[in-house]
């Protein structure tokens, strides 16, 4: 089986705070609606572009995607996104069930949606995990959607050309 990488739409991307003392992690994007998680997006996803890659006012913390298939699958969970992202907890359960294994040949590439696409910062994230798969000579196929699905292309040709 050639590996699968799911490249998930906003909704679809999991995002986590993690103090960068007590290395405590908390879900900013999107944990519920309650005026507290309004509070956490305000003061961790709201930010500013450093030099190419955007930043969070907040110092305190860093913003990281939910790494592999539970950054893609835990949105989910969520009553307000649970229309928009079942079809990847489906796709998911589908693809196990026909024999794909997670991190073995079914991968996912959930990403900091606040940073362009395009730059070194998400191009280096995800030739990492296609570098990965290529050391074992496979062809990859990808599943995006939304924003990033047009941005997707335009990567992986990048990545090609880099690799060879």
């Amino acid at each position: 089986m050639n590996p699968i990488i799911i490249i998930p739409g906003i909704c679809g991307s999991q995002l986590q705070a993690v103090n960068l003392k007590t290395k405590n992690v908390e879900d900013v994007w999107m944990p519920s609606i309650s005026k507290k998680s309004i509070d956490n997006i305000i003061n961790n996803l709201w930010g500013y572009n450093s030099n190419g890659v955007f930043k969070s006012f907040n110092k305190e913390n860093d913003i990281q995607p939910t790494p592999g298939l539970k950054g893609v699958a835990t949105m989910s969970n969520r009553p307000i996104f649970k229309s928009l992202t079942k079809k990847y907890t489906t796709m998911i359960k589908k693809l196990k069930q026909i024999g794909y294994i997670e991190n073995q040949t079914l991968f996912a590439f959930p990403y900091d949606w606040r940073q362009d696409p395009t730059s070194q910062f998400i191009v280096e994230q995800l030739s990492n995990l296609v570098d990965n798969i290529f050391q074992k000579n496979w062809e990859i196929n990808n599943y995006n959607r939304s924003f990033y699905g047009l941005c997707c292309f335009q990567i992986i040709y990048s990545i090609e050309k880099r690799v060879g």
